[in-house]
């Protein structure tokens, strides 16, 4: 026992050391307040992970993540603060502002109470909208990102660890900032940027209401579910139609059928049919001899082949594609959570073979992080480099397809297959690592070849490789969910080689 708690705490030394690294990088191209927040946001994370280390009440045990959680979505805006339109400011500002909040919580709360912790989150909150330092919106956001991990700690139990509830409460709290200024009239975006918003916002918050309900309503009810979803989705169509002027179907429907010098989404839509058609019979969990493992990495490669492509040719639609998908996982993870019949026998016996030894509580996240891997640097590249007209735009969209569809694929193959040294403190292997490394390193020169962007300085490559160098010897040490976690830190250090 000794000996196993020695290495956890070796591997979690090299996990913080790892973070302080890339806010280290991320900081040295960054204005001189950023990168006091950036230090700020590293060093009391690792304060409330070290002497904070028993955890929430409902987290998954043995993944603390306070430091790498916290870090990992202030760092990916910070590189981004200075640009013109301001959006990255404003996010950074409340990633930062939620990570010391988390912090703080932690701290107190495993040192004094959950009440007097979350008072002091909430005052921090409030003081710093008296003195000015935060606006009206981003305070009103903060506020509710303590309620939000609350939430996640106590109605899914044992389903994330503080890091992954961190980030998911981020992720909540941004889509409500956008949100919240778009009905404000503060933000104006396109079309296809609100409907994305829209649809992410009420299929979160349909997975939020159905799971209160659940604990609330019978089981012998639970037919009710299936109500709240067509009446959900009924008010999310108006509400789309409304913030685009148009019809919601009318334009999709012009929006697939649309032609233009790129590749009609309709026929992308048909690519996407045929290959999931032939690769779903074809899976690995029709052989009794292939590892769980290796069944789901069969996927990670299965996604690749749909989305790089599309990425390549045509962000937008992509963009969308991946909400839609989001979407769908979430509604359908909130009907099974809920018992709703006949969804919910369905889906366990389908998820069964392919279920992650870190999915301890009720809730199944491996494949709706495995989407999130992928889509959320897709998002980005959309939402703040509007496409992949540059080196570093086209590397930032197909980072979670090269760290989470490929490199991670990649590494489990052959860790699985021929791995026999192991890293210190990990079950993750040498072998496997250096197969993660290597298929990132090919696939992104492949990419960058293709599309035309392979005339780059020497500098630039050093910076891809640092990148991914430091991706794998993360995926290596860390025991948070790496679907969720490694993507954002790949697009954080992508985003220097500019």
């Amino acid at each position: 026992f000794i000996r196993v708690m020695s290495f956890s705490r070796q591997a979690a030394s090299v996990e913080h050391a790892l973070v302080f690294v890339v806010h280290g990088l991320v900081a040295s191209r960054c204005t001189e307040p950023t990168m006091l927040v950036l230090a700020g946001v590293s060093v009391v994370g690792w304060v409330a992970e070290t002497w904070g280390a028993s955890g929430m009440i409902g987290s998954r045990a043995g993944a603390c993540g306070v430091t790498i959680g916290t870090a990992a979505l202030p760092a990916l805006f910070a590189s981004r603060v200075g640009d013109s339109a301001g959006a990255a400011a404003a996010a950074f500002q409340l990633c930062a502002l939620t990570s010391l909040l988390a912090d703080i919580w932690q701290l107190l709360r495993t040192r004094v109470a959950a009440e007097a912790a979350t008072g002091v989150a909430m005052s921090v909150v409030a003081i710093g909208y008296a003195v000015g330092i935060l606006d009206g919106l981003t305070a009103a956001v903060a506020l509710q990102f303590i309620p939000s991990l609350l939430f996640l700690q106590s109605a899914l139990p044992q389903s994330f660890s503080i890091g992954e509830s961190v980030i998911c409460g981020q992720l909540w709290c941004l889509v409500c900032r956008v949100v919240w200024a778009l009905r404000s009239g503060t933000l104006t975006l396109t079309k296809l940027r609100t409907v994305i918003v829209i649809g992410i916002f009420c299929s979160s918050g349909f997975l939020c209401v159905t799971v209160v309900a659940s604990r609330v309503i019978p089981s012998r009810y639970a037919w009710i579910h299936w109500a709240t979803a067509m009446a959900a989705f009924t008010g999310m169509i108006w509400w789309m139609s409304a913030a685009i002027e148009q019809h919601a179907w009318e334009w999709l429907w012009e929006y697939l059928t649309t032609h233009s010098p790129l590749p009609q989404p309709l026929k992308i839509v048909a690519c996407y049919v045929l290959v999931l058609g032939v690769s779903i019979p074809l899976a690995p969990a029709q052989f009794p001899d292939r590892s769980r493992t290796i069944a789901r990495k069969y996927f990670h490669l299965v996604l690749c082949l749909i989305c790089v492509p599309t990425i390549i040719c045509h962000i937008r639609f992509m963009s969308l594609a991946f909400a839609v998908a989001t979407a769908i996982f979430l509604v359908i993870e909130a009907l099974r959570l809920a018992g709703t019949p006949p969804l919910a026998d369905s889906v366990n016996r389908l998820f069964a073979p392919f279920i992650d030894s870190r999915d301890e509580g009720r809730a199944v996240l491996t494949h709706i992080y495995l989407v999130l891997g992928c889509s959320l640097p897709t998002w980005y590249a959309f939402f703040f480099f509007q496409g992949v007209y540059s080196t570093e735009a086209l590397l930032v969209s197909l980072s979670g397809c090269t760290v989470v569809g490929l490199g991670d694929a990649a590494a489990s193959f052959v860790g699985t297959s021929i791995g026999k040294h192991k890293w210190p403190g990990s079950k993750k292997t040498l072998e496997g690592s250096a197969a993660m490394m290597l298929s990132m390193l090919i696939f992104q020169t492949c990419a960058l070849v293709v599309v035309g962007f392979h005339r780059i300085e020497g500098r630039t490559i050093v910076w891809i490789m640092i990148a991914d160098v430091l991706v794998v010897l993360l995926e290596a040490v860390t025991e948070q969910i790496d679907n969720l976690v490694l993507p954002l830190y790949h697009v954080a250090l992508l985003q220097l080689i500019c």
